[in-house]
């Protein structure tokens, strides 16, 4: 059984309250009506309504200023005046409060119904919109990859914990500052080529590398989207990823061929080595943890791979080809695990060259899941946003 909207009818004529409340039922309403000022307000703190139809003239305030006072407590309570004394003065006065509509008396009640739907609709709209904007804050602020928003200047308007703590400063010490200010100057052209392709309207990936307090080179993949209000670029969405142990780990192999290195095994992210017939020679036990399959079921496997979904099996061995064939490329692919549950990676496969000759393949991944279901969330409440401002 649904819930029904609950309508606040103000009004201190009853015969009207009472055919209003008859009809709002027979629409499937939750109507509740009051004679007065005083009364509505009242009610609206024990029972929020969706939208209210006040009428102008009430014995103990106008409905002007009972207006005023809905919206100064609840602001999502949509307001529709209803008025026989309409002035075009009134009228401006009860939108500037913040009134959904005005609408004289006689009306016509399929044109009351109309407004009152689709304020209804509004109200419903702007509440899911909060909703999800509290959900997605919830997530990045929690998400495990760093996230930061900048401005089409490349200021920086927003850090998330993990990414305050990649660039090891509080978010306080780089909001406000420009991107470029925080990585070395040997850095700079590659933040600025990101911002130009950005305002084009391109997502990018790219590597930063940053030294940490001792000295030491951090490496972050970066990945950004532009944002755009009115067809113009206002900044830009960009996660950030820690893949020093996997470029360490590349380094690594390409000095060794032995698979026990330390680098290999406490890497955080996901590694599997591949000879050139596609047969897996290595696994580490991250990726053992995010897929469930053992490192004995699967040395030795050639693709298909079992992590590889049956709905996108040939479009990740196509990528997966071309990857071998090609230089270093960050792809996202879905998988799947043990258990046939999806998650997302981001897919770097590297060649480990050794005296010139490629003698297998690093294939680093860095699970973004978080991040994708982060990006869907924020899709849907752009999509929201642009609604509710049509």
């Amino acid at each position: 059984m649904h819930e029904k909207p609950a309508i606040l009818i103000v009004d201190d004529d009853s015969n009207q309250r009472i055919t209003l409340s008859d009809i709002l039922k027979a629409k499937d309403y939750g109507p509740v009506s009051v004679p007065g000022g005083k009364e509505a307000l009242e009610e609206i703190e024990k029972n929020p309504p969706a939208a209210a139809l006040i009428d102008l003239k009430l014995k103990d305030m106008s409905g002007l200023k009972l207006i005023g006072k809905i919206k100064q407590r609840l602001p999502d309570v949509e307001c529709i005046m209803i008025t026989g004394y309409a002035s075009r003065e009134s009228a401006i006065e009860a939108i500037n409060l913040g009134a959904y509509s005005y609408i004289e008396k006689p009306y016509d009640i399929d044109q009351l119904l109309l407004i009152l739907r689709r304020a209804v609709e509004k109200q419903k709209a702007e509440e899911e919109y909060r909703r999800l904007k509290e959900f997605n804050q919830n997530i990045i602020e929690s998400i495990s990859e760093g996230i930061i928003v900048e401005d089409a200047a490349g200021t920086i308007q927003f850090v998330n914990p993990a990414a305050a703590t990649l660039l090891n400063r509080s978010a306080k010490e780089l909001v406000g500052k420009c991107l470029i200010d925080i990585f070395p100057p040997d850095q700079r052209s590659i933040i600025n080529a990101a911002i130009e392709r950005r305002a084009r309207g391109e997502d990018d990936r790219y590597e930063l590398r940053l030294l940490d307090e001792h000295g030491q080179p951090i490496y972050l993949m970066v990945s950004g989207s532009p944002w755009h209000e009115s067809g113009q670029f206002k900044g830009s969405l960009a996660t950030y990823i820690d893949v020093t142990a996997s470029r360490l780990a590349e380094k690594a192999l390409q000095e060794s061929e032995g698979f026990g290195s330390s680098l290999l095994e406490s890497s955080p992210n996901p590694i599997v080595v591949i000879n050139p017939d596609t047969s897996v020679r290595y696994v580490n036990p991250a990726l053992e943890k995010l897929t469930g399959f053992s490192s004995g079921e699967l040395v030795g496997l050639k693709a298909p791979y079992p992590w590889w979904t049956e709905e996108t099996s040939q479009k990740t061995e196509a990528s997966f080809k071309i990857a071998l064939a090609k230089s270093p490329e960050a792809v996202e692919e879905i998988l799947q695990n043990k258990e046939g549950g999806n998650f997302w990676v981001e897919v770097t496969i590297t060649p480990i060259r050794i005296d010139g000759v490629s003698k297998y393949y690093l294939s680093n991944w860095v699970d973004i899941t978080d991040r994708k279901q982060a990006q869907d969330l924020l899709r849907i409440q752009s999509d929201l946003a642009i609604h509710l401002s049509t």
